[in-house]
């Protein structure tokens, strides 16, 4: 059985949803449509002659008959499906064979400072700002662009993991965010030193 591990954090987002009130002309609106007795009263009567009764009748009559054979289509279709899934209940196979799995989570994937090695981030940053040329060319702007959008990645899923708690399924986005970084940052220190990848 699946348990919400963070039950009232949820419920706590979901007291602090946005509500809505339409305004009060929209109301006046529907009150001004909805009073439509008056509108039918001021409409026109007219009694229609008896041979138009009778051709009413004889169409009634017909469709009688002809919604009574459907009728008895639509029971006979209700009493096959009936048997065939009794017939499909008995052939089944009565045993299934039982799956189970257990997941170790490993505690230090909790305790893990993410941000711990920002500073080569930084350092980079800075190597940059002296004017260094490989900063500038547009394979080193692209692995810059790649490594802001992890940036944001990251910083999306810390702000969740505050929000509804350490999560298993988040932290392990954060760790394969990690990496990608990483390997990102390596990209990035060889095409400073000249080092073709």
């Amino acid at each position: 059985m699946n348990t919400e591990l963070n039950k009232n954090i949820l419920k706590q987002a979901i007291t602090r949803l946005p509500e809505y009130q339409p305004p009060n002309e929209i109301w006046a609106a529907i009150d001004t449509n909805l009073d439509f007795k008056e509108k039918l009263d001021a409409l026109p009567e007219y009694t229609p002659a008896v041979e138009v009764w009778e051709k009413i009748n004889h169409q009634l009559l017909t469709k009688k008959t002809t919604a009574f054979s459907l009728k008895k289509w639509a029971i006979a279709a209700t009493v096959l499906l009936c048997l065939s899934i009794t017939f499909w209940w008995y052939i089944r196979p009565t045993t299934a064979p039982l799956q189970y799995a257990i997941e170790n989570i490993d505690q230090q994937l909790f305790e893990v400072d993410w941000d711990e090695d920002e500073s080569l981030f930084e350092e980079i940053s800075a190597i940059c700002q002296t004017k260094n040329y490989s900063c500038t060319i547009p394979e080193f702007q692209l692995l810059e662009k790649e490594l802001q959008e992890l940036n944001e990645a990251k910083s999306d899923l810390k702000q969740a993991i505050n929000s509804f708690g350490k999560d298993i399924e988040l932290i392990s986005q954060l760790s394969e965010i990690e990496l990608e970084r990483t390997a990102v940052l390596k990209k990035m220190i060889a095409t400073i030193m000249g080092i073709a990848q």
